[in-house]
């Protein structure tokens, strides 16, 4: 076996996700973050539209600002640590449909189904993929990371607070810092999710 896919299988399987961390920012990794939201968007992409963007916040005073913006004291008073506040750097995932409309509206995909007509949003697979480059990239630098979907956010705020567009849509964001509790093991799987051949085998 190759040493990358041990890696991979290795990283895979150690990622959890992570909503509280061990001390405030330190800014000691900063490049490390970088990396992590540059390879975010190593992705492919419905027609290489290029239509997934990344935000990233490294800002001691924007963590806090994007902290109050996700309600973090609501959930501190219910005696929980602080997660958002305390991370070392944000990556703050964003849609561009944009992107896919103008691709698709190309001369060389004028064969292509429209986009209209797609029987789910590829913009949001690809999304997916690029949050699980950034979980992953997380992992793989000794960090832990978790996922805040934009539905628990101001996103009026946010959007006002970091000038993004109103074109361009809020898919999430995720806060990267240093683990609190290194030990902690991801929950055993129960139900199937796994068939062969045919489903529900």
């Amino acid at each position: 076996m190759e040493e990358g896919t041990s890696n991979f299988s290795s990283l895979v399987k150690k990622r959890i996700v992570v909503r509280e961390f061990r001390q405030p920012r330190t800014g000691k990794f900063d490049l490390d973050i970088k990396e992590i939201a540059s390879n975010g968007v190593r992705i492919p992409t419905a027609g290489f539209s290029r239509g997934i963007e990344i935000l990233t916040i490294l800002n001691p005073d924007n963590i806090n600002k994007i902290a109050a913006i996700a309600n973090e004291e609501k959930y501190r008073a219910k005696g929980l640590d602080p997660w958002v506040s305390w991370a070392e750097g944000i990556i703050i995932i964003l849609v561009n449909k944009g992107a896919y409309e103008e691709r698709y509206g190309m001369e060389d995909k004028e064969s292509s189904l429209n986009i209209d007509n797609w029987h789910m949003p590829y913009w949001y697979i690809d999304a997916g993929a690029a949050l699980m480059n950034i979980l992953l990239g997380a992992e793989d630098k000794g960090l832990g990371s978790g996922f805040l979907g934009g539905h628990n956010i101001d996103l009026v705020n946010l959007r006002s607070e970091f000038k993004i567009p109103r074109e361009i849509e809020v898919l999430g964001l995720v806060p990267i810092g240093v683990r609190k509790d290194t030990n902690k093991k991801k929950t055993s799987e129960k139900k199937k999710l796994i068939y062969a051949e045919i489903y529900g085998k």
